[in-house]
């Protein structure tokens, strides 16, 4: 399994499916979310309310993936990933548990290229340093079918510096 960092929007990121960042409410509000609805409408929105309205809740627990279909983008599947709180906050536990857990969908599903947030970065303001420990521990598990993992950041000193923080395993996109 190749994991590979790069610069850049994640949208334009080829690959097969995309694990996104999502709040407990599942409201696409900011980040990949929001820009999905600029570039395409808010089809995928409805389908998040759709689900919490379905199961008569309005909000996911922490650690929740919830699946939808691509709406619009370039890839087959979309993951959002909640790894986050309410108050948007996160550690590394949840975030570990929660990208591992969209990556045994993705596997089970036959999934090979995977375009990946850098969970809770954003609004959940976790550390980009303490991020590269994630995925120092994630590298070191085997998901079947996976054979590529792109972690696509817009912040080029971001995507700098979390390369500077991961190991050979890594590669610069």
């Amino acid at each position: 399994m190749q994991w590979l960092i790069c610069h850049g929007n994640i949208l334009d990121v080829k690959a097969d499916a995309l694990v996104c960042s999502a709040n407990v409410q599942l409201n696409m509000s900011g980040g990949v979310g929001g820009e999905i609805l600029v570039r395409h409408g808010d089809q995928m929105q409805k389908e998040l309310h759709r689900y919490l309205s379905e199961r008569g809740i309005s909000y996911v627990a922490p650690g929740t993936v919830v699946k939808t279909s691509p709406c619009g983008t370039s890839f087959s599947v979309v993951l959002h990933a909640v790894a986050i709180n309410v108050f948007y906050e996160t550690s590394h536990e949840l975030i570990v548990s929660t990208t591992r857990h969209a990556l045994k969908i993705c596997s089970e599903h036959g999934i090979e290229s995977v375009a990946l947030t850098a969970l809770a970065t954003g609004y959940g303001r976790y550390p980009i340093d303490k991020y590269a420990l994630v995925l120092t521990e994630l590298q070191k598990e085997k998901f079947p079918n996976i054979k590529d993992i792109s972690i696509c950041l817009r912040n080029k000193d971001d995507a700098d510096e979390l390369m500077s923080f991961l190991d050979k395993q890594c590669y610069r996109g």
